[in-house]
């Protein structure tokens, strides 16, 4: 039983760790995108990142 609940928590650590790291991920390419040039809104700049995040996961790279 107790080696059952330590797997069980590695699992949910692992997927905590993958989540966050998708998170910083994410908040990095946002940052990259919408923050060098601060000439127009953030709305602006946060709808062209999620359409080009769209875009890129529609059309991703062939392999």
């Amino acid at each position: 039983m107790r080696a059952r609940t330590v797997r069980r928590l590695g699992t949910a650590l692992g997927c905590l760790a993958v989540i966050l790291v998708l998170a910083l991920a994410g908040g990095i390419s946002w940052i990259v995108t919408c923050g060098f040039e601060l000439t127009f809104s953030w709305l602006w700049a946060t709808g062209i990142w999620l359409v080009l995040f769209l875009l890129s996961g529609a059309f991703g790279r062939s392999k």
